[in-house]
């Protein structure tokens, strides 16, 4: 953020607020259309350097990113049915107290919009409802005279996710045994890590295999997370017994000698019911956080496999009030004739906004 607007917010007083995820609102009246006053709110967005996510006709969304670009607030603005200007400022990530930061987010927007907001006239309120309504027809799109052509259609087959998700899941179950019974283990750490391994090796598999049905890959990581920790129950069973103190016990006769000792943490006996929440909420952990990072990299895959002007091309068309039928015909005059490469296209402009939305909710 610029140096004038830093002393501005200084000035601002404060209003403290205590709650989880703490939030301030205010509003004023305005006199400028909804499309206006949200164009004029992206502009503020711009000069204050904060991260801006979203437009629609009436609202518009953008995160504060503090010194290290890191999300701290969240700014919303709408224009209500009154003719209100609606700001709000919203922690991310929880927390009880603000220490007044909304308050400032919301005043010292409101201080930049309404100054924009003056030194605006009748000229220049129409050119920028022009400038609008260019924008979002499209009127200054003009079509690539050298066209992408498709890509090689791959077979669809979640066989190599299958493999890579496999030999990853017993790689690391192994890791996992080591750590515990040498007391390397540290709670929490290692789910992270596991579920960052089996998530990047089974991106790779349903990308090798042109693999996105998202169900499928649901099943597929349930599995390699399933055989993670059998697996590392196992391996850390062999381990122990190596050791020759536990050369006469089963695998199932150590586990019940662990319930009736009870799960230690802290010098706290959490006894067996510590034990039984530790290895049912293991896979479940580790199965959250994976499939959080695949959706991810399912999203970019499905876009990037289409060069973006073709995307362009067919939204372009859809914005002229065309329907799906006259859409895979400009893309069919364009090469891009087959109902499964037509379909990729469509795929791709879903993951966009799929794309926006989660970029909207990630904090």
């Amino acid at each position: 953020m610029k140096a004038k607007f830093r002393e501005i917010e200084k000035q601002i007083k404060r209003t403290h607020h205590f709650a989880w995820s703490p939030k301030h609102i205010e509003k004023i009246k305005t006199d400028l259309k909804p499309r206006l006053a949200i164009h004029l709110a992206e502009q503020v967005f711009a000069q204050l350097e904060w991260e801006f996510v979203f437009r629609s006709g009436s609202a518009a969304e953008a995160f504060y990113l503090d010194r290290f670009d890191s999300r701290r607030e969240k700014i919303y603005v709408s224009v209500t049915s009154y003719g209100e200007l609606e700001v709000k400022s919203e922690s991310t990530g929880g927390g009880f107290w603000d220490q007044g930061r909304n308050s400032k987010r919301v005043r010292l927007f409101l201080h930049v919009f309404q100054e924009l907001a003056s030194q605006q006239d009748s000229n220049s309120l129409k050119a920028m409802t022009a400038d609008i309504e260019r924008m979002e027809k499209w009127q200054d799109y003009e079509e690539p005279e050298d066209f992408p052509q498709p890509p090689d259609i791959q077979q669809n087959t979640s066989i190599w996710a299958i493999i890579y998700g496999g030999i990853t899941a017993i790689l690391l179950s192994v890791s996992w045994a080591f750590a515990t019974v040498h007391g390397l283990y540290v709670l929490l750490l290692f789910e992270v890590l596991i579920a960052l391994g089996l998530s990047k090796a089974l991106s790779m598999g349903f990308s090798k295999g042109n693999f996105t049905y998202f169900t499928g890959m649901e099943w597929i990581l349930a599995g390699s997370v399933m055989l993670t920790a059998a697996s590392y129950h196992y391996f850390q069973y062999l381990l122990i017994v190596n050791t020759g103190d536990f050369l006469a016990l089963s695998l199932w006769e150590l586990y019940e000698q662990r319930l009736e000792e009870g799960l230690i943490v802290e010098g706290v006996n959490l006894g067996a019911p510590g034990w039984m929440i530790l290895l049912a909420t293991q896979p479940v952990l580790i199965y959250i956080i994976a499939i959080t990072f695949i959706s991810r990299s399912h999203i970019k895959f499905i876009i990037q496999r289409v060069p973006m002007v073709v995307v362009d091309h067919a939204f372009y068309h859809f914005l002229q009030g065309k329907g799906e039928t006259q859409v895979r015909g400009e893309l069919s005059k364009k090469g891009w004739k087959g109902r499964e490469v037509q379909n990729m296209v469509f795929a791709a402009m879903h993951a966009i906004r799929k794309s926006i939305e989660m970029n909207r909710r990630e904090t």
